[in-house]
């Protein structure tokens, strides 16, 4: 299971009123064991041996490396990690040319992709792109659900609302945060040509 359905399974138990801490408890154990794999990933990507694909990284808005590449870091890395140039993580670098070093999250804010801030400003390379899907566990009435897939620039959620009772992700009239409802968004890598033919 990705980190993702650990994190919802909290969203549920919360919201449930149960299990909340069995659940924390996976997620960090699940959090710990990804993170490790992954930073020996990059260890081996940095020798030259990158095996990560587009689908493994989370690109930065605008920030590139020196060599033209997106900065990326790749999914699981955990709050101590860093963003690096993606070429590098995929093993495609080349050694004749000068790359930016990695830029740790706690020195650096750089902005991701995932960012709606950002307008859909992505460094990720042509034939994928990012799309958010929003989990949501209702407070008032236990009910967990998630609403349609959408790309990080879209902002429109007047809409949104439990699909059991009601509650709506924005409180009524207001543009904060309704307190019935826990959520998250989520991020998942498409490639393009899916999106095209589900329109079709």
């Amino acid at each position: 299971m990705r980190l993702d359905g650990y994190l919802i399974e909290i969203d549920k138990a919360e919201a449930a009123d149960q299990g909340v801490n069995a659940a924390r408890e996976r997620f960090y154990e699940a959090s710990r064991n990804l993170a490790k794999e992954t930073k020996e990933r990059i260890k081996y990507a940095e020798q030259g041996e990158g095996d990560f694909t587009v689908y493994d990284l989370n690109y930065a808005a605008r920030f590139s490396c020196v060599c033209g590449a997106g900065m990326a870091y790749p999914d699981g890395i955990g709050m101590h990690g860093s963003w690096h140039c993606s070429a590098i993580l995929l093993g495609v670098a080349s050694r004749d040319v000068e790359h930016t070093p990695a830029h740790p999250f706690a020195f650096y804010e750089v902005k991701s992709e995932t960012q709606n801030s950002q307008g859909g400003a992505t460094t990720r390379p042509a034939g994928t792109h990012v799309e958010i899907t929003p989990f949501y566990a209702c407070k008032k009435c236990k009910h967990a659900g998630q609403w349609a897939s959408h790309r990080p620039e879209v902002r429109d959620h007047s809409e949104w609302r439990c699909e059991n009772c009601g509650a709506g992700y924005l409180a009524e009239g207001h543009s904060y945060l309704s307190g019935d409802l826990t959520t998250r968004h989520l991020h998942t890598v498409v490639a393009d040509e899916v999106v095209e033919a589900k329109a079709a």
